[in-house]
């Protein structure tokens, strides 16, 4: 009969818990990521011509947030541009909309950020864009903790 000295049996004990908890760690990982907090919200308008930009944020389905913005005119080199305000950073909201004054809701951009793995996001809303004389929306994003600051 064979037996086990105490060395023996604390670097197997040891080795079988550090096994157990990356099991235990790697199991947690596999959830679903919470959405990143919201560190930068603006719009910025390149057309020549003024718009209002309107945007609704959704958490679950529902709407968390929900604003217009009047932008003046703007150029390709100098645009117009405008912060959002009172947005709700922490509400774990998970979908973006925009779209400008001319546009109905259903003409509205997306951008569902839920399962961007980062504790943080910030947005800018464009209207129109460097190159391009139509005033189009697009949604740009950044993954920067600092944006905004």
């Amino acid at each position: 009969m064979s037996s086990f000295s105490r060395r023996t049996v604390f670097r197997f004990g040891g080795t079988t818990l550090a096994s157990g908890m990356a099991g235990c760690s790697r199991l947690a990982s596999w959830s679903e990521p919470d959405p990143p907090r919201i560190v930068d919200f603006r719009t910025m308008n390149f057309d020549d011509e003024p718009h209002t930009v309107h945007v609704l944020l959704y958490k679950d389905g529902e709407t968390a947030y929900r604003k217009s913005l009047r932008l003046e005119a703007g150029r390709s080199d100098d645009p117009s541009e405008s912060k959002f305000g009172d947005y709700p950073a922490e509400s774990g909201a998970d979908v973006l909309y925009a779209w400008r004054d001319d546009q109905s809701e259903e003409q509205r951009r997306e951008l569902d950020f839920s399962e961007y793995e980062t504790e943080c996001i910030g947005f800018k809303v464009l209207v129109g864009n460097i190159d391009e004389p139509t005033p189009r929306v697009s949604i740009w994003q950044t993954t920067n903790c600092n944006a905004g600051t």
